[in-house]
């Protein structure tokens, strides 16, 4: 499963952005708007499952599940390999809370694996500047 991305459709209303922070309970979005000032055009950055993260990653933490690439937030150690590998600028480091320390790790999209792979950006965009490429199996 793929998302289908147009961003001349793109509005800039960022509802995707919302979606995504609410389905995943998080204060960062997987998907990323951002406007080109000379053009007056939106960029919408996100995850294509390219797979170069899931090669690069030297502890294993990302892998392939389901035909999505996901990371593991338990095994990732935050070296930032796939952050700087990612071709399309769709991995961000985070924060995470640990009991005696905050921990740094890597977070992109997964295709909202909570949500039964329903992507919850692509339900909320008013435009179809994000829509769901296929179904994919939970099996």
């Amino acid at each position: 499963m793929r998302l289908k991305i147009n961003p001349k459709k793109c509005i800039g209303c960022q509802k995707c952005m919302d979606a995504c922070k609410e389905i995943n309970n998080s204060p960062e979005s997987r998907i990323f708007i951002s406007k080109n000032e000379s053009t007056e055009s939106f960029k919408i950055t996100y995850c294509t499952m390219c797979g170069i993260c899931e090669k690069v990653c030297p502890v294993k933490a990302i892998d392939r599940r389901k035909g999505v690439i996901d990371i593991n937030p338990d095994a990732c150690v935050g070296c930032k390999t796939c952050y700087y590998m990612c071709p399309f600028g769709a991995i961000e480091m985070i924060s995470r809370q640990s009991t005696h320390y905050v921990k740094i790790i890597a977070q992109k999209c997964n295709l909202c694996e909570k949500n039964n792979f329903v992507a919850a950006c692509a339900q909320a965009c008013p435009t179809e500047a994000i829509v769901q490429a296929a179904a994919i199996s939970t099996e």
